[in-house]
């Protein structure tokens, strides 16, 4: 592509490590333009109809370094994707009244949610009604178990969601990577989130928020889950920190990741089989003698509450683990860890309520 010198008259993007864009509807062509240039050079020329469209082809890319760019990027275009069907002045980063626009636009939008945590807050943004179709998955609230379903986590019927025609699509954690490449082929226009960190959690229900214009509910929601956060770890009681392991998958066992080390670390446990921020990833029986877990916690990925503990108290290698010989090991509803959504807060009531009484009867044991 020939470079061109990016120019004083226009529209400027917020800076992003990577570069920046600048974004311009031609009502003539009925199209979006977004420009990406690095050192003041175009690198690449991205054309689009819908803001979803060129949200996944520019996040697809690997364009942006920063959730909250993204945030603001998917804002701008929807923006733009205004003022294109309206007819509207678009100004990049001036305000555009898009009140009773936005009005008559939730109420006809159809999405459709791949992922379970995407459902939870959707639904949590007011936005159930507009949902068409789910996974197999997607069992809450119990009116997810109604909507239409498209499949599962990795086996999603692209063929039916193309046939759906939504406005919006959206996926979410690595685990779906492929079904976003595979969507390529279908010319599904997809929007996917990759939180792995709490903070990513709440930047994530942020940008659900900007692109079902529900920008101030999901500021809301994100308040409420840090107050709730905040209400039950002042319900953690002071005293030495349990070694806490707490497994997302058993073939082979697997140490829970993302932002559950961030949880237990809220509810005063220690967890240092796997870094706050990093994915869950297999561990060795080794591993697991070495740390030797007092709290083991089974939170097996799509099997709700249906896990056994015996899993673990029966595992061959294990009955020498502090956990295992005390019989401290718990199961979970894996939605309220696995799932970065709302129901986190009840994922770290689990947590605390184990852990304090863990700590309780250390306490008994030392009078």
């Amino acid at each position: 592509m020939k470079e061109i010198t990016a120019s004083r008259k226009d529209v400027y993007w917020k800076e992003d490590p990577r570069g920046f864009f600048t974004i311009k509807p031609f009502i003539e062509e009925g199209l979006i333009k977004v420009r990406y240039y690095q050192n003041h050079k175009l690198k690449y020329l991205i054309v689009g109809k819908t803001p979803e469209e060129l949200y996944y082809k520019i996040t697809s890319q690997g364009l942006v370094s920063r959730l909250e760019h993204a945030a603001y990027l998917g804002k701008e275009l929807e923006k733009a994707y205004l003022a294109l069907k309206y007819t509207l002045q678009y100004v990049q980063d001036d305000p555009l009244d898009i009140t009773k626009i936005a009005s008559s636009l939730i109420q006809q939008r159809r999405i459709i949610s791949l992922a379970p945590s995407n459902t939870e807050i959707l639904y949590a943004l007011g936005l159930g009604k507009n949902i068409i179709a789910t996974t197999r998955f997607c069992d809450y609230p119990a009116d997810a178990k109604k909507k239409q379903k498209v499949g599962g986590w990795i086996d999603v019927d692209l063929v039916q969601v193309k046939k759906l025609n939504a406005d919006l699509v959206l996926t979410s954690t690595f685990v779906q990577d492929k079904v976003v490449q595979e969507a390529k082929k279908y010319n599904i226009n997809i929007v996917h989130v990759d939180p792995k960190s709490i903070e990513e959690v709440y930047e994530s229900i942020r940008i659900l928020g900007e692109l079902t214009y529900k920008q101030s509910e999901a500021g809301q929601l994100v308040g409420k889950i840090k107050k709730e956060f905040t209400e039950i770890q002042k319900k953690v009681i002071l005293g030495k920190k349990p070694r806490v392991y707490i497994e997302e998958w058993h073939q082979p066992p697997h140490v829970s990741g993302n932002w559950v080390p961030e949880l237990v670390e809220m509810a005063g446990g220690e967890y240092t089989l796997c870094k706050k921020g990093h994915v869950s990833k297999p561990i060795t029986l080794k591993e697991v003698e070495r740390y030797n877990p007092e709290i083991i916690i089974l939170s097996l990925c799509g099997f709700g509450n249906k896990a056994k503990a015996e899993m673990i108290l029966k595992r061959p290698g294990w009955e020498n683990i502090d956990a295992v010989k005390k019989k401290r090991v718990y199961v979970i509803d894996d939605s309220l860890l696995n799932r970065p959504g709302p129901r986190l807060v009840e994922g770290l009531k689990f947590l605390v309520k184990r852990i304090n009484e863990f700590k309780k009867i250390k306490k008994q044991e030392l009078k």
